[in-house]
């Protein structure tokens, strides 16, 4: 008899309930197939396998979700997220990123108006400004020689090419090429002629011919007559002989006419 009722018992489960087999096949699973659900009741969507409510993104059983699609929070994912979030915690709705030009903890304050792009999603600190401000809500006005400036307030560049420094209030040397410097460190790209040094403040060799030197201070056009070197600072020989012309040596130091009695060598600096 025992028998017979277990197998009584089982023909009636098996006929009773054909499609319950595991987790995946139970309600609210529409159809089944080898212990896989393939179709959901109405309001339920397949999503791995599972039946899910319709903003679940998974899900552990009809009921519960694991995780929201974007947009949508809670224990059903039928809260939808503040209007400034792009998506919110699924917990407690807090926004876990903003929408451009909002923040806090759901997303409503609009960040200040002269932010560009977004600001901190907790602080409502601009990120950048507009040009012409500056500060942490951009509500400070550069200074007025700036043309544009940092988040600090330093200028990005100066109206005036010949103004340089942290809000452009001081003046490249007047010998600089063109009048232009480095704003930061007010060092000239180039000097003009007869000046050399970073900031073009040292005058070229006065005996440099034409005054015109590069900036290592090596004179362009050569030396003034009876001048030699890279920087015309040597002089020829008072031992050399005397020229119709007077110039007594050549840009390497050596006597055009030869030496006086007594001494010898190119430069004739060597006594006999």
């Amino acid at each position: 008899m025992k028998y017979v009722y277990y197998l009584y018992m089982y023909l009636v489960i098996t006929y009773t309930f054909p499609f319950k087999q595991g987790n995946s096949c139970e309600s609210p699973c529409k159809t089944c197939k080898n212990n896989t659900c393939i179709e959901c009741n109405d309001g339920f969507f397949l999503r791995g396998g599972m039946c899910c409510h319709g903003n679940c993104r998974t899900c552990s059983d009809g009921d519960v979700c694991d995780t929201c699609l974007v947009g949508y929070w809670g224990l059903k994912c039928f809260n939808v997220c503040s209007e400034g979030c792009l998506d919110c915690n699924k917990d407690n709705g807090d926004c876990t990123a903003c929408r451009s030009g909002y923040y806090g903890p759901y997303c409503k304050q609009t960040c200040p108006r002269r932010c560009i792009g977004e600001c901190d999603i907790n602080m409502g600190t601009c990120k950048a400004c507009q040009l012409g401000y500056f500060g942490l809500q951009c509500d400070l006005v550069c200074a007025p020689a700036c043309s544009g400036c940092h988040q600090n307030g330093t200028c990005l560049h100066c109206q005036h090419r010949n103004m340089y420094g942290d809000y452009c209030t001081l003046q490249c040397n007047a010998y600089c090429a063109n009048q232009t410097c480095d704003i930061i460190s007010g060092e000239c790209f180039a000097c003009d002629d007869g000046y050399i040094g970073p900031f073009c403040n040292v005058s070229c060799s006065v005996t440099c011919k034409n005054n015109q030197c590069d900036r290592r201070g090596e004179c362009t056009s050569g030396c003034i007559a009876n001048h030699y070197g890279a920087n015309c600072r040597m002089m020829c020989s008072n031992n050399c002989k005397s020229t119709t012309t007077g110039v007594l040596c050549d840009d390497k130091g050596k006597c055009l006419k030869g030496c006086a009695r007594g001494y010898t060598g190119d430069d004739c600096r060597t006594g006999m």
